[in-house]
């Protein structure tokens, strides 16, 4: 009787033992950077462009945005346009022109100062 004792409470502690181990294991091993060191992945692409602009506020400088930069380009054929429509290539510096001038625009209309 003392020694199924002994041997069960063995199992049990060799149980919890393994299961601990297996629980550390299956932890992903992740970089811990301090707040300074933490790396700064900017994407700029459309619709990160798209969504500054609205959270700014300026919801006529995010129509004017959008539809200039989503329309279809006007160097394809128009068979093709019509098969296959291809949006225009717009590159991230123009983006970035394009949302400067309409948000500045749009806050200069804003201004109660300004004359009609």
């Amino acid at each position: 009787p003392g020694s199924k004792k002994k041997s069960s409470r063995r199992r049990q502690k060799a149980v919890r033992s393994s299961s601990k181990r297996a629980v550390r294991n299956e932890q992903p091993q992740i970089p811990e950077f301090a707040s300074s060191e933490a790396p700064e992945i900017q994407l700029v692409d459309k619709q990160s462009m798209c969504v500054d602009i609205l959270a700014g506020g300026f919801v006529q400088s995010f129509v004017d945005f959008f539809y200039l930069t989503h329309r279809p380009d006007p160097a394809q054929d128009a068979y093709s346009a019509i098969q296959n429509p291809v949006e225009i290539d717009v590159s991230i510096e123009d983006m970035d022109v394009i949302k400067t001038h309409l948000v500045d625009a749009e806050a200069a209309r804003r201004k109660p100062d300004q004359v009609e």
